[in-house]
Order: C-alpha cells, then structure tokens, then sequence
C-alpha cells in the first residue's frame, strides 16, 4: 500500500494538470474565439468573430495591411491581399490570447489592374518563335502557389543568326524566372540553347509540387530533321536554381512531331501527360494520334499508351488534360478532323478516366467550325470545379464555346456560347480556370481593328457553373501600341486571384514581343 500512495498522487497531480485550462492562470475560464479558424472570407464581406469572455481586445497581426477588426470583434479584409492572403485574428482577455487564422479569398467579382502588369524577360523575343505557343495548346507556360507565394515560368527565344531566309544556324534558347510575395521577377536565366534544325527544345507547359519546385514539358529537336520533335520533361529539386538533363517520355523510332503536351501532377504525387503526335507522310494522307503517359516515380520513368489510335481519318491533336479533386478522376479534351483529304469536320472531344489513368470512357463530343488547312486549328481546354463537374471551353469560329459536363463525361449538360461580340478572328486559344470555390474565368483573343491579328483579350466569369457569364470585352493593359497579343497561361492562386501571362509587341518596330504577367483580383 505504502507503495501505492506516491503512484496515487502523481496521478491526482497529473489529472489536476490535465483538466486546467491552458494560460488561465491556474483555474480561469480558457479564452476561447469563435470561429476558431481556418477561417474564409471573401473580400468586400465581414466576418464576425466572438470570444467566450466579456472583456476581450481585438487585433489583427501586422496591422491593416491584413485587415481591420473592430471592438466588437468585426474583421474587414484589405482591399488589396497580402502576398500570402492569409491574415491573423488576435484576440486578448484576462492575461490570455488567442489566435484564428483567415484565408482570404478574392469576391465574385474580380478586375485585372494594370498596377499589376510586369515584364518578364529582357531579351526580346521574335514574333517568329511567338508562334510556338500554338505548339502547346492550352497548356500553361507558369504556375503560381501559395508557400511564399511564388510564381514560375519558362519561355524561349529563337536567336537569328545569319540571313533570314537560312535557318540552320539559328539558335533556340529557353528561359526561366520566378517571382516571390510580388517583389518581381529574377533575372532571366538561360536555361538551355540549341540550333533550331539539329538539337533545340522549347520549353512548355510549366507548374509547382507543393514544395515549390518547377517542373515543366518542353518539345526537343531529337536530331533526326527538323521536322521530328518529342516531349521531354524537366523537374528542378531545388526551387528551380538547377534542371539535370531532360527525360524522353516517348522517344519516337522515326521521323515524328510530338506537340500540344499538357502536364498535371495530382496530390497522390502522380505525374499525367497527354499530348499529340504527327506522322508526316508524302503523299499524304499524314498521321496522328493522342498519347497519355503516367509518372510514379517523380518523373524518372514513364508508362505511354495510345489515347487514340494512329490514324489518317479522323486526325486527332490539340489535347488538354485535368485532374479533379479526386485524384484518380482526370479528363482529356482535344480537337478531331474527320474527312481531313475531302470536306472536313471539325469536333471537340471529352474522354474521361476513373480509375487514375488505367481506363478512359469512350469519348463525348459536338461540331465546331474553325480552320482545317494551313492555319491554326481550334483549342479546347478542360477543368474540373470542386463538386466534380468537368468544364470545357474551345473556340468557335469567330466565337467562344463553353460546355459542362455533371456526370463525368457520360454527356454534356450544357453548350453555349459565352462572348456576347464577335471576336472579329478565329479566335483560336481560349484559355479556362475555375478556382477552389468553384469560379469559372475565361480568356480569349480579341482583334480589334480587324487585321487577322490578335491585340487584346477578351475576360468571361461564371460564379453559376456557368449558367451564365459576366463578360469584359477588353482586359486593360496599358499597352497601346500592341498589334499583336497571345496568352501563354491563364491560372488561379489559392485565394483565387487570377494570374494572366501573355506576349505583346507593344512599341517595337520590328514587331519582336515581350513577355508579361497581370493579375486580377
């Protein structure tokens, strides 16, 4: 018993510890604030916080730059969000604190500011190699994340040497930059270069892992002629300072154009890719087909299997991919010409998998009208809302189609067209996001003084799943000058802040374009 007695009264002394409240002073009531948080808040509402206390003060951490709170407890997010769009809600009673974290999140109603327009690169780049982008599609040059905030793109330049009309010692280099909390843009960096004929790549479609790290598809001369070029993939493990040697996904055996790559990287930490390839055949009729790879080795090593199978009719490219919440749900969208020798039809496409890429459901699709010959054909993009419906924008002609799916590609619930005027051009790249509330944004090209060149964006919103949008038929740049405009990405952040980058030739004689990122919010 005697040994008992000790044993008994740690325990009574341990229970007492465990029942007081933490920081009351030894037998106060806890301060407790309610929400507790993580907490949402969009910008221009209120959020009401309450304590259990009758004495409490309020303060926001770091003052009004994250937000204001009154006495009564009553928080106010800024008007313009901290790089990081969290703020901390303090409150304090009787010799305590307590703290409740608020995520910021942009309103309903978003406008891109030209304040927020900045330049990328500093060597100029030529509207020839401009027209690469077409080469990726829907993809996305950048990716913006949350951490410190920061934002990471790659580009290319073609580096002309000698006369015009010779191109075999011209020269493509690829670029890399970054962004942290908005305080600008590195220094570009070169990253590779190569002769356009022999040895280049052009980087591509870029994003962030959780951890920050770049890592991007580009298309890679495989030194066979010049017209055979496959997807190669880059992945930096140190925030992007270096990129060891590129990894071939789907070395082709001859002469091919693998093009229109488009990468994801799902929370389960699986690498997707779809993208096109061209077989050139003379005579015609030349080939094609949709590639999907998977990556769970972070890139080292890829699985490749036909999408579509190889074929002259119907043609298949132009691909889009996206990955849903749940990660083993991805959707592709990618452009079909049926007849492409006789009287073509053009048509975009929805293929769904639900089981992580092992399976896809026979494909979905509806017409569209649009270039079949020598100029650039439709784009579609594909993204999934947070309830799980599938969005699809494409061009239309002189317009911009908008389609969802609710069932996950079995059929499309709906199919509109979302720009009230006409884009005066086949509009080409519409360029789709829908943030984590499930906000649809839209950009286009818009020609506006009707030369066959697009100037200026056009910007569409949804906050119905898109029932029905808010349009701006120009997205303010400050650019007067600008006679031609492409975008090269279009993405959210985590508080939903809209992040556009494009290439303009605002001011250049020779029609060489720049690289810029604006945002909305």
């Amino acid at each position: 018993m005697k040994i008992l007695r000790p044993l008994i009264a740690w325990g009574m002394i341990l229970s007492f510890y465990s029942v007081a409240p933490l920081g009351c002073g030894g037998g106060g009531t806890a301060l407790i604030i309610t929400p507790a948080g993580p907490v949402q808040v969009l910008k221009g509402e209120s959020l009401q916080f309450s304590s259990n206390l009758s004495a409490t003060t309020w303060s926001v951490d770091g003052g009004d730059a994250n937000g204001t709170i009154d006495a009564n407890g009553l928080y106010t997010p800024p008007a313009t969000f901290p790089a990081s769009a969290e703020a901390v809600v303090r409150a304090k009673d009787s010799g305590q604190e307590a703290t409740a974290q608020v995520l910021l999140k942009t309103g309903n109603q978003i406008a891109f500011s030209t304040g927020t327009r900045s330049q990328i690169n500093q060597t100029p780049i030529s509207p020839e190699f401009a027209g690469v982008v077409f080469a990726f599609g829907s993809s996305n040059n950048f990716d913006v994340r949350q951490g410190s905030l920061k934002t990471a793109t790659v580009w290319g330049i073609l580096d002309n040497k000698g006369t015009p009309s010779d191109d075999s010692d011209d020269e493509v280099i690829g670029f890399y930059s970054q962004d942290l909390d908005f305080l600008g843009f590195s220094p570009e960096r070169e990253l590779f270069r190569g002769v356009l004929t022999t040895g280049a790549t052009i980087p591509g479609d870029l994003a962030l892992d959780q951890a920050l790290n770049p890592y991007f598809i580009g298309v890679q001369n495989n030194l066979t002629g010049a017209d055979s070029f496959h997807v190669v993939f880059y992945r930096s493990a140190d925030g992007g300072a270096t990129f060891p040697n590129p990894v071939p996904i789907d070395p082709p055996a001859g002469v091919e154009t693998q093009a229109f790559p488009d990468l994801v990287l799902g929370s389960s930490g699986v690498y997707h890719l779809v993208f096109s390839r061209l077989i050139a055949n003379d005579p015609d009729p030349d080939q094609s087909a949709l590639r999907y790879a998977r990556s769970h080795d972070g890139g080292s090593t890829w699985d490749v299997k036909d999408l579509t199978p190889l074929s002259a009719d119907p043609a298949d490219f132009s691909s889009a991919l996206a990955l849903s919440p749940d990660p083993n749900v991805l959707a592709v969208c990618w452009t079909r010409i049926t007849d492409p020798s006789g009287t073509p039809a053009l048509s975009i496409n929805l293929t769904v998998s639900q089981d992580g890429g092992d399976n896809f459901s026979a494909p979905i699709g509806f017409d569209v009208s649009g270039t079949t010959g020598g100029g650039s054909p439709p784009l579609c993009d594909v993204s999934f809302g947070p309830d799980g419906k599938i969005y699809v924008t494409y061009s239309d002609g002189g317009d911009v189609g908008f389609a969802r799916s609710d069932d996950k590609g079995a059929s499309f619930a709906l199919n509109k067209t979302i720009n009230p005027d006409p884009t005066n051009l086949e509009t080409t790249i519409v360029r789709l996001a829908v943030d984590e509330l499930g906000r649809i944004d839209v950009v286009w090209l818009v020609d506006k003084n009707s030369d066959l060149n697009p100037d200026s964006f056009a910007h569409g919103r949804s906050t119905d799943s898109g029932a029905s949008f808010t349009t701006v038929p120009e997205i303010p740049l400050d650019l007067p000058a600008t006679q031609a405009a492409i975008t090269t990405g279009l993405r959210h952040d985590a508080s939903g802040r809209l992040f556009l980058e494009f290439f303009s030739d605002q001011n250049d004689p020779a029609g060489n374009l720049d690289l810029y990122m604006i945002r909305a919010e």
